[in-house]
């Protein structure tokens, strides 16, 4: 997911999504498309009966186990949407669950700002089209310069620690 944490799995879902959207063989679809569709998933998500299903599907047992409710109230809460958006299901799976699973992260606020995860999404779209419609960067820079930024944000300072403290 589009995670602000500093934990080393949270990278590889940021760029796994990035490589989703990008590296695919497929033919990928217009930004626009894109976008339009994560705006839409992101208004099914919010309207009053899906928010209702989703804080029923977290609701858990005093041993920390899922209740059978919460359990059947996610089920019901992924397929309606899935089935509402199955081109977006099939083609950005990982997306689509991230939208499911944090769409505030993804929620413009009151001032005109996006959330983190639809910053960088757009971000990612913008990598998108400089590689598939302007051409001014391959496929192997955004790579690079991925792959260096998560390096250097998530990697390098646990390096550093590591080598402090010998």
């Amino acid at each position: 997911m589009f995670y602000t944490s500093k934990h080393p799995r949270v990278w590889f879902k940021e760029l796994i999504c990035l490589l989703i959207i990008m590296f695919t063989d497929k033919e990928t679809e217009a930004s626009e498309k894109i976008m339009r569709d994560v705006n839409m998933l992101l208004q099914c998500v919010n309207s009053p009966r899906m928010v209702g299903l989703r804080e029923r599907s977290v609701v858990r047992k005093p041993n920390g186990d899922l209740t059978d409710d919460a359990t059947a109230a996610r089920t019901e809460y992924v397929q309606e949407c899935a089935k509402s958006f199955e081109t977006f299901y099939y083609r950005y799976t990982s997306l689509f669950y991230m939208i499911l699973d944090e769409p505030d992260g993804f929620v413009t606020d009151s001032s005109g700002n996006d959330g983190p995860n639809m910053q960088k999404l757009k971000r990612f779209i913008g990598l998108k089209d400089r590689v598939e419609i302007t051409k001014d960067v391959t496929h192997k820079e955004v790579s690079e310069q991925l792959g260096k930024e998560a390096f250097d944000k998530y990697v390098q300072p646990l390096v550093n620690t590591l080598d402090a403290s010998k």
